[in-house]
Parts: structure tokens; sequence; C-alpha cells
């Protein structure tokens, strides 16, 4: 450790340490190369793929001219060279999995899946299109021969036997190879299946014509087997693609578009991530550069700044000592060379510190610490100890002065204390008296006082009463009165002089705390005296002995506190005086006050009254023109009916007087609960009902009625009025309301039952006009193969092949004409599986007619779709071995 705190130490260590950096940055960089080296030969063989696929687009385009043009593929199309092809760019895409670009892309993977389906579609399309083309043949072989050689045959049975049939479908199946439009065909079979009676009639057995002789049923089946055979070649046809560019054709165009595209697309994206990946592994060589050079710099830095940190430490504690300051103790120095000389430096300065701590004892206090001896070689040390001792005699002479200051000051400010308390408390005796002594007290530093007073009487012989008592920072109401003569305070009043007592009498007074009982130490008695009058004494007692200075400030305060004390009884007793007159003057006053304000109070209490019952006449005259109103006795019977009352009941009004309340009401008068509700409206409660009339015509109405109990002058109820409005109309409206809320709710249940059935059983998604997807259920997530996440918000044509966007957008062109569209559409999931739908697009519009969204709903029909298909391939290979067993019964 010694050596490696040595500056020839740290120089061995930065040398092995540049040394390793380099070692360590080179192989970096030669790995870093590596790499990028290997994403360039990924590139490469991306490109030679890329050109794979071009010819494989091209072989595709060769093989669909030499169909276009009739002949059959040329012995050079070797579909050995195209599965050779495949093979190599399936090997490719394999490798590309293992790339650790590619592994952690999952959208590479799924680039990579479709372009290894797309290549095995490929192939297996391009041999089933080869095989269908051999089989359609050309004019010297295969179907096209065939149906050749049989025109030649008719031809020689003339036209006329049949009618121009044999003429029309030679020009038929001229024109079909011409324009390739399968209705030509199909117009001359609909022909023969209805006239073909007609056809044959002109042939009568036997007929011979040239070399040829046919019978009527001989002739229908041949031209039926020659029918047939113009059938297969259109359905051929229809499978390679040559109506509106579907079947194979299309398929073969599909792949390899998507060879091509999908093999571009992954280029793209690789080069993009390659690109980035490089630039990641220049700027991490940067970085690990950087850093490592950093380090070592720092490393430099740190080694050259400790040298300089102690060299500079050392400089600037040799410069304070210049200066006359203490330096710090110097720490951390781990150099050796410097080591030495900081250590002697630290001695120098703890010896200067101690030789300054001393100099700052001597100027505040004690000059004499025996603390600070220093050897007599020490001259700055022996010097200061001489200091000392002339510093000790100036301080006592000092001392003594500032004591006697200091009384002359205590007493000049007790006296203003005082003088303040005075003019502050010159109302009341007993409040002047405890403020002076509980001040007196705690100003001199005693732990109790009394202060005694004469009062203002003629009594003889006078009695001096205690007016305050203070004991430790509290006040006492005690209540004691002294006679002179009697104790230490009636002496004091005889002899009228001060007393000061140092050894007290044990039974005299007892000061007492929560740690016990004790006597005081002094007891200080002051007459207060007016001229020769004694007014009054205070009596102080204290646990310290009190001074001379503080008995002087006690004498020289008790005449100024009699003089107060005898002014402030002469104030209370004028004031006293006033205050009685002055409350005789007011309750004067407030007497002839009282009196007019009653006056005043019967005058606008009679005037209010007047003022409500013209207002209750009138609030009842409206109510009665308004409402219907009735009284009702306290037995429950009408008293009194207004005319609304009596046109809405479509009774007289001696037919309703004194009948009972029940007799209109639809109530159980016999019930508990009727017979409660008049209870409490003879208890006085106003009860507000909803309550259902029968008339005498039979028609039943509703009132709601308010009763209110009518007081009399004793507050007892003698009758009810009753309040009522007809609400007949708004219960009906309200049971109304409530039907329509019941069929409401039972139809949303209901839409919600079909919803959750079409959820279930349907495909269902909704489109904006412009083709965005608002919303789906599972199934439509699960036959398109993406989440939920992946579609809403996104435009449906972005997850739809070319063919599959053209069809969504002529359906989506008829649908916002306001056009229900209906049919099958196909759909492919992301994997490449094609999906058949028997699809429903419906426009929905809004308020303002305009269409705003449109409902998609579709059923899976994939499976009835492959189904249809191996059916309809099944009747082919029928109809084939039949053609072949009817050709072999003719041979």
């Amino acid at each position: 450790m010694k050596f490696f705190n040595s500056i020839t130490g740290r120089f061995i260590f930065i040398v092995l340490i540049t040394l390793l950096f380099w070692l360590w940055t080179s192989l970096t960089f030669v790995d870093r190369t590596n790499r990028v080296l290997h994403y360039t030969d990924v590139s490469n063989s991306f490109t030679e793929m890329i050109e794979t696929s071009a010819r494989i687009n091209m072989a595709v385009l060769r093989l669909e001219n030499m169909a276009a043009s009739g002949s059959l593929p040329a012995a050079d199309f070797s579909t050995d060279r195209l599965e050779q092809e495949g093979m190599d760019l399936r090997t490719f895409l394999r490798g590309l999995e293992q790339e650790e670009e590619i592994g952690r892309n999952a959208s590479f993977q799924r680039n990579i899946r479709i372009l290894e389906e797309s290549t095995n579609e490929l192939l297996r399309t391009t041999n089933k299109y080869i095989s269908l083309l051999q089989e359609r043949g050309s004019i010297s072989q295969g179907l096209l021969q065939r149906i050749s050689e049989r025109l030649s045959y008719w031809d020689k049975t003339g036209d006329k036997s049949f009618d121009g049939f044999i003429s029309d479908f030679r020009q038929a199946y001229g024109r079909y190879l011409t324009t390739m439009n399968p209705d030509i065909v199909e117009e001359l079979i609909d022909r023969w299946n209805t006239n073909r009676a007609v056809i044959l009639s002109g042939i009568v057995q036997p007929v011979r014509y040239s070399t040829i002789s046919l019978d009527v049923n001989q002739a229908r089946n041949e031209l039926e087997s020659d029918l047939r055979l113009a059938q297969n070649l259109i359905s051929i046809d229809q499978k390679l693609g040559y109506f509106h560019h579907t079947g194979l054709t299309a398929d073969l165009q599909l792949y390899s578009g998507q060879i091509h595209d999908n093999l571009n697309d992954l280029y793209t994206g690789y080069q993009t991530a390659s690109m980035a990946k490089s630039r990641r592994l220049s700027w991490s060589l940067l970085y690990i550069f950087l850093f490592a050079g950093t380090a070592l710099l720092l490393l430099l830095y740190y080694f050259s700044r400790s040298a300089m940190h102690a060299f500079s430490t050392i400089r600037a504690s040799l410069r304070s000592l210049g200066r006359g300051k203490i330096p710090e103790k110097m720490s951390g120095i781990h150099e050796v060379e410097f080591a030495d000389i900081a250590e002697q430096i630290n001695t120098y300065a703890d010896s200067l510190k101690a030789k300054i701590e001393y100099s700052r004892i001597i100027g505040e206090s004690n000059p004499e610490d025996g603390s600070f001896r220093f050897p007599q070689d020490d001259a700055l040390g022996v010097a200061l100890n001489n200091l000392a001792g002339k510093l000790a005699e100036a301080r006592e002479e000092d001392r003594l002065h500032q004591s006697e200051e200091e009384k002359r000051r205590w007493t000049s400010e007790g006296l203003a204390l005082f003088g303040d308390i005075f003019r502050t408390h010159n109302e009341n005796v007993r409040e002047l008296a405890f403020s002076v002594l509980q001040n007196l007290v705690s100003y001199v530093g005693a732990s109790l006082g009394n202060l005694y007073i004469r009062p203002d009487d003629d009594r003889e012989p006078p009695v001096y009463r205690m007016a305050a008592s203070f004991a430790y920072d509290r006040r006492k109401y005690l209540e004691k009165d002294i006679f002179p003569g009697e104790g230490l305070v009636g002496t004091c009043i005889i002899e009228k002089e001060p007393i000061f007592l140092t050894d007290i009498p044990e039974t005299y007074i007892e000061i007492s705390s929560g740690f016990g009982e004790a006597p005081p130490r002094c007891l200080l008695l002051v007459p207060l005296k007016i001229d020769d009058d004694v007014f009054g004494v205070i009596e102080i007692a204290s646990f310290r002995i009190l001074k001379a200075f503080e008995i002087s400030f006690a004498e020289q305060l008790g005449e100024s506190i009699a003089s107060t004390l005898a002014t402030v009884r002469i104030n209370e007793k004028t004031t006293r005086l006033l205050q009685q007159s002055r409350e005789q003057a007011q309750e004067m006053a407030l007497q002839e006050e009282k009196m007019r304000t009653n006056m005043q109070a019967l005058e606008r209490a009679q005037e209010e009254s007047q003022q409500k019952e013209s207002e209750m006449e009138g609030i009842l005259n409206a109510v009665s023109s308004s409402s219907l109103v009735a009284e009702f006795t306290m037995s429950g019977r009408f008293a009194e009916v207004n005319d609304k009352y009596v046109l809405l009941l479509d009774s007289p009004r001696d037919g309703i007087i004194g009948r009972h309340h029940s007799d209109f009401a639809v109530a159980d008068k016999y019930s508990d609960a009727y017979r409660q509700f008049w209870n409490r409206l003879r208890a006085g409660d106003i009860i507000s009902v909803k309550e259902k009339f029968k008339l005498f015509s039979g028609q039943e109405i509703w009132l709601q009625q308010t009763y209110t109990p009518i007081r009399d002058k004793d507050r007892k109820p003698f009758k009810i009025l009753s309040i009522a409005i007809d609400i007949t109309q708004s219960v009906a409206q309200q049971e109304a309301l409530k039907q329509q809320a019941d069929e409401i709710t039972r139809k949303s249940l209901e839409m919600q039952s079909l919803s959750e059935a079409v959820d279930l059983s349907l495909i269902k998604c909704d489109y904006d006009p412009e083709g965005i997807i608002l919303s789906m259920n599972m199934n439509y997530n699960d036959i398109t193969g993406y989440s939920k996440k992946e579609l809403i918000g996104k435009n449906n044509r972005l997850f739809l092949r070319e063919m599959e966007k053209e069809q969504f957008d002529s359906i989506m062109q008829e649908v916002l004409k306001d056009k229900v569209y209906t049919g099958v559409i196909r759909r492919t999931k992301p994997t490449g599986e094609e999906v058949w739908l028997m699809a429903n697009f419906t426009p929905v519009k809004n308020e303002d007619g305009l269409i705003y969204k449109v409902y998609f709903m579709a059923q899976d029909i994939t499976e009835k779709k492959l189904r249809y298909q191996l059916l309809e391939e099944a009747n082919k290979e029928v109809e084939r071995l039949r053609s072949r067993i009817n050709e072999m019964e003719k041979n």
C-alpha cells in the first residue's frame, strides 16, 4: 500500500491500465466489425432472393402468355426449375428465422410465414395450372382436338338434317375461342335443351348422308356428348381464370405478387433494422472508446489531482501561517513524500492554536488559568503569562466600580417601574395594593408579602385590614385584621419606623411548598406614612437576606405608596357617588321609554290584527274561487262546500251537506286506517292525501286533498277545512306513462336478447361510411384473425388483399346509395387461410336521413363452399368417366 501511495507506484499502475484498455478496445472493435459484415452478407442474400422472386414472376407471366396464346407449355418450361427456386427461397427463409433481428420481431415472423405459404401455394397452383392446360390441349391434342374432330365429323352429315344446329354449334365454338365469352355456348345448350325434338325431327331412320348413317337416338346421344365436351371446355377455362381474371390465373398473380411484395417488405424492414443495429453498434463502439478513454483520463486526473491536492494543501497552510491565521489540520495526504511535511506543519499549528486560546481566555475572564503553563524557552508563552497577571488586577478594580453603578441603576429602574404602576392603577385600591405588592416582592426577590391598609372609617381603636397577599408568583385571598400594638405589624404601626429582622421566631411565620415548610431567613416591615400618619404597613418575608440597598429602596418607596393609595381611595369614593347618580337617572329614563314602547306595540298589534284578518279573508276567497273547498264536522260529515265542489260531485248542495265523508270516498270506513285518519285530524294534525271519490253517476275521480283542523280560542279543533285539487287526468296520464315505460322496458329486453343472440350466432361489425371499423363482436375477431385492439379505429381496407379491396369498395358504393347488399365474399386471414362468408351490408340512417354507419352481418360458409367444390369436381369426374365409357362403347 505504501508503494501504491508513492508517485512512482502510481505511474507504473497507469501504464498497466493503458495496456489493458488498448487490448479490450481492439477485441471490441473486431467483434463489432464482424457483426456489421454479417448484416451486409444477409442483405446480399436478400438481393439474390429478390432476383429469384423476379424469375418466379417471369415464369408465371410466361406461363400465362402461353395459355393466352392457346399453346401448351414449351419444352424448355421446366416446373423442376421453378420448384428448385421455391426450395431455395424456403431454405433462405428458414435461415432468416435464425437471425436475431428477425426472431424478436413478430411482424418479420408473420411475413416469413406468409412467404412460405405463398411459395407452397404458387408451386401447387402452377402444377394444377399446367395440368389443366394439358387437359385443355390444342388443335393437335387434348379437349380442343376432340371438339375439332367432332365438328369435322358433323360436317359429313350436312346442316339441313339438324335444322342448322350444327352450323350454329361450329360458329358458337369459333366465337367462344375468339371472345372467351361462355354465354355464347350456354345459349346454344339452352337452345338444344328447349328444341331438342325440333332439331332431331328431320332425321328419318335410316337416313344416309355421304358415308354416315344415323338414327334419331344415336344422333341425340352423340350431340349431347359433344355439348358436354363444350361444357367441360368452359369449366376448364373458368378454372384457369380466362373469365374476368379469376381462378388459377388470379391465384398465380396473387401468390407471385405476394412473394415479391412480402419479400421486398421483409428486405426493407430488415435493411431498416440492420442499419439501425449497425448504427447502434457504431455508437456503442464510440461510447465504449469514450467511456474507456474518459475512465483513463479520470484516473490520470485523480492521481495528478491527489498529488496537486497534497501540494496545494501544504502551500495553503504555509500561506495561512504567513498571514497569521491558524490553518485546519491537514489530513487525507497519502503521498509518502508529502506526509512528513504535513505532520510538522500540523504540530506547529497545534502549538500556535494553544497560545491563541490562552490569549482568548486572558481577554475574557480567567487570566490565571493554571492549565496553560509554557516552557521557559518559549518566549511567547512566558510573555502571555506575565500579561495575564496584569489583566487580573485591572479587572478586580473595574468589578467594584460596576457593582456600585448597578445598585444605583437598580434603584432608579425600580422607582420608574412603580411610577408606571401608580399611574396605571389609579381607580381601585385593592388592585393597586396587589399590583404594588406583587411587583415589590418580585423586584426584591422575596418569597411572600402582605399589605395592610387602614379602612376609611372612624373606628376606635383603628384596625388595619389585609388588602393584598402574594406568595410564589400567585395572588392569595386572605382575610386578616391587625390592631396597633398587635404583633410585629402592630409594633411597626406604633413605632412608625421600618423593622428588619434576621432572627425570626420559629412560630411567627412559615413558608410552605411542595418540598415542605421552613421559616424565612429575614423579615422586613415598612410603614406607609403620610406626614406622621401611618396609612398602612408592607410586610415582606424572604429565604434570602435582603441587602442594604434593597431595604433602603423599600423604605424610599413607602411614602409614595401611601400617598398614591390615599389618592385612589378618594377617587373611588367620588366615582362611586357619580355612578349612583347616573344609574338613578338612567333607570328613570328606561322606565319612561318602556312605557312609550308598550303603547306603540299595542297600536302595531291592533293594526296587524286588522291587516291579517283582511288578508285571511282575501286568501279564503281566492282559494274558494280557484280550488275545491269543503268544511267537515269533527265527526266527518260535510258542513259546507263551495260551488266548485258541488259541480265536481255532480250533486245538489242539499244532497252533499250532512253526508259522511265515506259516502263519497272509496274507503273502508270500518278499517283501522280510516279510524286512525279521523283520530289524527281530531288531534289537530294536518294531513295531505290522494283519494278516490265515486260519484252518484258511477264515475270515479281522484282528488289531492289537504285536511286542516280549525282551532278555537282555546286551541281545540272544532271543524276541519279541506282544500282539494282534481288530479284525475294526471293520474290517468301517470298510468299511461307507466304502461308505456313497461312496454319500452319489455322491448328493450327483447332487443337486448336479440342482440345477444346475433352476437352468438352471426359475424357482426359496424363501419362508418369511409370504411372505418367502429365495433365488432368476438365472431368477427375469430374469422378475421385480428384482435379488437388491432381493428378498432382502422380502415377495413388495411386488412384486405387487392381483389378483396375491389369487392369491398364496390359493395360500399352500392350501400352508400341506400341499397342493401347480400352475397358471398372472400376474406383472407393473416395466416393465409381463406374464409368464405355469406354477407349482408345494411345502411343505417340518422334523424336527418343521412347514412352514418353500415351494419355488416355474415355467416361462415367456408365448409359449404369446400363441399360444393368437391361435389363439382366429383360431377366433372363422373362426366369424364361417362364420356370415356361412351367412347369405348362406340369403338
